[in-house]
């Protein structure tokens, strides 16, 4: 039965690949090179093994395997031993990184890991109340309903981002976190309620220990908007939706969308929500316009917003089209400066 015919070897994967692809390069340099079933029945060496050895399989092949086949296709056996060493030093030396790197991961996880839970939501609600700044609710005032409301939303979306990817909250991009804020309010809240539920936190009405679960039980219970001014909106001074009893995280998604996604424009430098344009090519064309907001989509995974500026915006189309908004390719718009 003939021999298997070794596949095709890419000398840049590894180490041992490189190796196989050299001593292939020598085995077709030979005019008449001897074969692998020849020379393991002359050198006792399996098939298998001088095999593994020029398809770059099974590690760094023993000096023995590497000498045999030098010999056999006429190569100078003391330079391919250095060539054997020099593979075994630098696969040595890729798993000693390795295991450096993997120490490290372990130390950072071991680290993150250790940070009580308090003191991780410390740090989440102080990174999303800088996001919340964004949001035109900055001017209540921080210790407003509405502000309050707004930092707890983003606070909720960038906590779950942060337990899934294992990382600091300073380390979440904010790309990362418009994609679960998109989401519209009741598909926002489910998400939300099931992805804390993994983290452990239990949902309880009246939550106090847990402070993330006291945050989504404050974000997700009714107010009355009849109650006495003293405990109205737990004391706190309110701007919008004043006479509902919905709950903050049906009332402020939108502000906690929007503050994010002003985030999101100041850092990859698109343009901002009412900038003036004429568009410049389309069904749309020479219309002078303003725009809503980026059309920002999301990476096939639906993680995060692709990189880099916007390639859509939305774009009021005024009075004659009921105010309606339509994608327009940034390319075919002109920013107007008055």
């Amino acid at each position: 039965m003939p021999g298997r015919r070794p596949q095709p070897v890419d000398p840049d994967e590894t180490p041992e690949a490189l190796l196989a692809w050299k001593l292939r390069t020598l085995r077709n340099s030979n005019g008449d090179p001897a074969k692998l079933d020849d020379i393991a029945a002359e050198t006792g060496i399996g098939r298998s093994t001088l095999y593994k050895a020029v398809q770059g399989r099974g590690g760094v092949p023993t000096a023995a395997t590497v000498s045999a086949l030098v010999r056999a296709w006429g190569g100078d056996e003391a330079e391919w031993e250095l060539h054997r060493d020099a593979t075994m030093a630098q696969v040595e030396g890729f798993r000693f990184q390795r295991a450096a790197f993997d120490r490290e991961a372990a130390l950072e996880q071991a680290e993150l890991d250790a940070i009580p839970v308090a003191e991780f939501w410390g740090m989440v609600l102080a990174r999303a109340g800088e996001l919340a700044a964004w949001s035109i609710v900055e001017s209540a005032g921080a210790e407003s309903w509405d502000f309050r409301a707004t930092r707890g939303i983003i606070a909720i979306a960038l906590y779950i981002v942060a337990r899934s990817n294992e990382v600091p909250a300073t380390q979440v991009p904010v790309g990362d976190l418009l994609p679960t804020l998109i989401l519209a309010e009741k598909a926002f809240e489910k998400h939300a309620a099931t992805a804390l539920s993994l983290c452990g936190h239990h949902l309880v009405e009246g939550a106090r220990q847990d402070p993330v679960a006291a945050q989504w039980d404050w974000l997700v219970k009714e107010w009355d908007p009849h109650a006495p001014a003293g405990y109205r909106w737990d004391g706190l001074p309110r701007a919008i939706a004043r006479g509902t009893r919905r709950p903050a995280v049906d009332i402020c998604l939108s502000s906690a969308r929007a503050a994010v996604s002003l985030a999101l424009i100041a850092e990859r430098e698109a343009l901002a929500p009412r900038t003036r344009v004429r568009v410049t090519g389309g069904d749309f064309a020479g219309k002078v316009l303003r725009l809503e907001h980026p059309a920002w989509r999301c990476v096939p995974s639906g993680k995060s917003i692709v990189d880099g500026p916007p390639s859509e915006y939305m774009v009021n189309l005024g009075t004659k089209h009921d105010f309606r908004c339509e994608a327009i390719p940034a390319a075919d718009l002109a920013v107007l400066h008055d």
